[in-house]
């Protein structure tokens, strides 16, 4: 059962179709509390059924080879993220997004969702957890009830690693990511949540200096190149000026190459969900040595559970951090 429903309606109808022994898809925001959500994981775990979040692009092939980037590089020190897009009048009027009564967490729960996630996928390697520690919303609005519509925010993860991340309804669109690694490169993608419709998706892995007499230096610059389409021989050669290399990596399965189908992020999600309701709460064969837990090739429905649990709760601090006026909250 897929559950698009606006999230004040999630408890009843997650529980019925739960009970009911459905495999439940769930939108997010998951729920209004993460109490909510462990609930019905130990619900769904009792009837031998699957409960698993929407989050399409963590199951991109992109996002995958993003993940064991930072992995190969010691991980992501420090992530700087956006998603946002500016609602018209008819919007803010309407959207169950900005209503009480459909989706109190606001653009907290429908953007900053992704802002958290991106953030708790990258921070984790094969020798550390993400987790995440404090929730600040240090600038934010809200309409008459309560909701918000745009928010800054700083989470503070263990092993002294930070996510910057806005979010709202309220700028022009834009889902930026940039993460710092521990080997002091840069990557940049500028399209992250919802790629950009084209037969291959991009990220830039950068690393400058700055010189004497303020001196920008571009010590190295790749491109790299995901291709989407699996008969496509795109390759991204052209676009790149003299200074950069770029390079192309193969997408996640191997068994498709003979496909006229784009293998985009809502196929690799449904893909994940169906082997999930086949193979149960603890997975199929043993994971790969060295390989990120939630890299695809290791992901269960049990991790991607915990992580979605992790998601919501980062979501409660920084709700409980607005009503209090922007102090620093435990997670």
């Amino acid at each position: 059962v897929y559950i698009p429903l606006p999230t004040t309606l999630h408890k009843e109808w997650v529980t019925l179709a739960l009970s009911t022994h459905k495999h439940v898809l769930l939108e997010k925001p998951v729920a209004l509390c993460a109490s909510d959500f462990q609930t019905w994981s130990d619900l769904a775990k009792t009837h031998h059924r699957i409960i698993m979040d929407g989050t399409m692009f963590q199951h991109s092939d992109r996002t995958r080879h993003v993940i064991r980037l930072c992995a190969q590089n010691g991980g992501a020190k420090r992530i700087e993220t956006s998603f946002s897009f500016m609602g018209d009048n008819r919007f803010h009027q309407n959207n169950i997004r900005v209503s009480a009564r459909g989706d109190p967490l606001g653009c907290v729960g429908d953007l900053g969702w992704y802002c958290i996630r991106v953030a708790l996928l990258l921070f984790q390697t094969t020798t550390t957890t993400a987790t995440p520690i404090s929730a600040q919303a240090v600038d934010f609005h809200l309409t008459d009830d309560g909701v918000p519509i745009h928010t800054t925010c700083i989470v503070k993860f263990n092993e002294s690693r930070t996510l910057v991340f806005h979010c709202g309804f309220t700028t022009p669109l834009r889902q930026n990511l940039e993460v710092i690694l521990s080997n002091h490169q840069r990557l940049q993608i500028d399209d992250y949540v919802l790629p950009m419709p084209m037969p291959v998706q991009k990220m830039t892995l950068n690393s400058m200096s700055l010189q004497q007499n303020d001196r920008v230096t571009v010590l190295e610059q790749t491109e790299i190149v995901v291709p989407v389409l699996d008969n496509s021989n795109s390759n991204s050669n052209s676009d790149s000026d003299s200074n950069s290399n770029s390079k192309t990596v193969n997408g996640d399965n191997e068994d498709d190459n003979d496909s006229d189908y784009p293998v985009v992020q809502e196929v690799r999600m449904w893909e994940n969900f169906t082997r999930f309701t086949r193979e149960g709460w603890g997975g199929g064969e043993g994971e790969k040595e060295d390989d990120n837990d939630y890299d695809n090739d290791n992901l269960t429905a049990d991790k991607l559970a915990s992580i979605t649990l992790l998601n919501q709760k980062v979501c409660d601090a920084i709700m409980k951090s607005i009503r209090n006026g922007g102090t620093i909250t435990q997670v």
